[in-house]
Order: C-alpha cells, then sequence, then structure tokens
C-alpha cells in the first residue's frame, strides 16, 4: 500500500462517466420501494460525469454541476481512498477499480460503477 500526501493517483485522471447498465444490473432495492421509485432511481445512472484533475473533481449531472477538492490518502494495487473536502464536510471515498477504464463507489449496500470515457 502507498500512502500519499496531496499526490493524485495516475489512474483517476480524465473523466469518467456513471455506467447505468452495469450499476442498474446489480442495484438492490429494499422491500418497501415502489415501483415508481425504483423507476426513478434507476434512470438516474449513466448521467453523472466525474472530470479528476490532480487536486479537484469536478462533477457534472444534467448540465448542472460543480467541483470539491480531494487528497489521495492510499492507493493499493485495485483501490484509491480519497478525501473529499466538499463545504457539507470531509468524507473518505473508497475507488475500486476493475481494469483500467472501469471502477466502482459504494453507495449504500450497493456500487455504482463508472467508465472512463476521456484521459
Amino acid at each position: 500500500m502507498t500512502t500519499n500526501s496531496g499526490l493524485t493517483d495516475r489512474r483517476l485522471l480524465g473523466a469518467w462517466r456513471s455506467d447505468g447498465r452495469l450499476t442498474r444490473r446489480e442495484w438492490i432495492f429494499p422491500k418497501t420501494s415502489t415501483p415508481r421509485g425504483r423507476a426513478l432511481v434507476l434512470r438516474a445512472f449513466g448521467k453523472l460525469i466525474f472530470r479528476y484533475t490532480r487536486t479537484r473533481v469536478y462533477f457534472e449531472y444534467q448540465g448542472d454541476g460543480d467541483y470539491y477538492p480531494y487528497r489521495v490518502l492510499a492507493s493499493d494495487a485495485e483501490t484509491v481512498a480519497i478525501l473529499k473536502m466538499s463545504p457539507e464536510g470531509n468524507e473518505i471515498v473508497h475507488i475500486h477499480f476493475t481494469g483500467s477504464n472501469l471502477y466502482w463507489i459504494s453507495a449504500g449496500r450497493n456500487r455504482e460503477f463508472f467508465r472512463k470515457i476521456e484521459d
């Protein structure tokens, strides 16, 4: 494992789009969810884009976007842990790579997949 102070894992750099097909395929809903609620959630996948630079993550969802600073806390062959610094508070995010052009992050008990769209 590598511990970085302010460095970026090069695997992150570039733009990543939510992979709606992969995410929808394994998404698990609570038993109390309604068909309408499930449909709303499933339609959202595939639209979120993250663009990582060395110090910031820019995000865009259906034309709205913003950014937050981040830093790499640690990395290994399959994962990177970043500290997301936003006005709502800091959060550690674990990014799990599956090959060079796909990663997933936890969303509760689910995973959302992201596919690289540009370096």
